[in-house]
Order: C-alpha cells, then sequence, then structure tokens
C-alpha cells in the first residue's frame, strides 16, 4: 500500500474502514495507523462530509416542477401510436422503389466501367496502381 494509494482510497470512500475495499483493507489501515498526517486528512475529510446538510426542496419548488408536466390530451395517444407504422410505411416504399430501380437498370449500366474482378481496394481505370504516384 502506497501513501498515494491510501489517500486515493480516503478521497473516494471516506475514513470509515467498513466503506473500504475489502482487499485493500488490512494494508491501508497498517499504513494508516504509521502515518499520523493521513489519519488527520481523513479525520477531518469525514468530518466536513458529515456537516454538510443538503437542503430538501420545498414544497412550492415541487408544484411549481410537477406543473411543467401537462397531461396528455385525448387524442395524443393516438397520434403518436400512428408515427410508428408511419414512418414504417415510408422506410418501405423507399426501399420498394430501391429495389425496382436496380431491377429495371440494365446489368450493362449497373457495372459501368467496373468488371467482375474489381474490388474497392482495386485501382479504377485511370488511377496510378501505386498510391506513392498520386499527387496532392
Amino acid at each position: 500500500m502506497t501513501p498515494e494509494r491510501l489517500a486515493r482510497i480516503l478521497a473516494v470512500y471516506g475514513a470509515s474502514p467498513e466503506r473500504w475495499p475489502q482487499a485493500e483493507r488490512a494494508d491501508a489501515l497498517a499504513l494508516l495507523a504509521r502515518d499520523m498526517d493521513a489519519a488527520r486528512h481523513a479525520a477531518a475529510l469525514d468530518g466536513a462530509l458529515d456537516g454538510l446538510a443538503v437542503p430538501h426542496p420545498d414544497a412550492a419548488m415541487v408544484g411549481r416542477a410537477l406543473a411543467g408536466f401537462a397531461e396528455a390530451a385525448p387524442g395524443s395517444l393516438l397520434r403518436r401510436w400512428w408515427f410508428a407504422p408511419l414512418l414504417a410505411g415510408a422506410g418501405a416504399l423507399g426501399m420498394a422503389a430501391g429495389a425496382l430501380l436496380l431491377a429495371l437498370t440494365p446489368l450493362e449500366r449497373r457495372t459501368g466501367w467496373l468488371d467482375e474482378h474489381t474490388t474497392i481496394f482495386s485501382a479504377a481505370p485511370g488511377d496510378p496502381a501505386d498510391p506513392a504516384e498520386l499527387s496532392l
């Protein structure tokens, strides 16, 4: 256990050994017993954290927050329910249009200047075969 690791444990878990990781607890306690500065720092940190008071919201603030959530209008659920099928239908129509366009395009036109051996890693006709030949 190093003093830096002990400081990290104290910063994350506080000075109470019950909250420390079980595997490091014995080593941390041994180092804490030898290092009085770390012990004082741990006690001061826990004292400061214990003294913090978290204010609870008052009733007026809770009321203002809840008033921001409007009740759903009666027809709004129906409108939201129809949105998903409408979106799915538009997507299906787009896919059907793309498939129809592909089917109606002649094969020679689809392949164009690419042959059956060309891949995305192949050089296109007119491109230099060696990337070093490219000029910026």
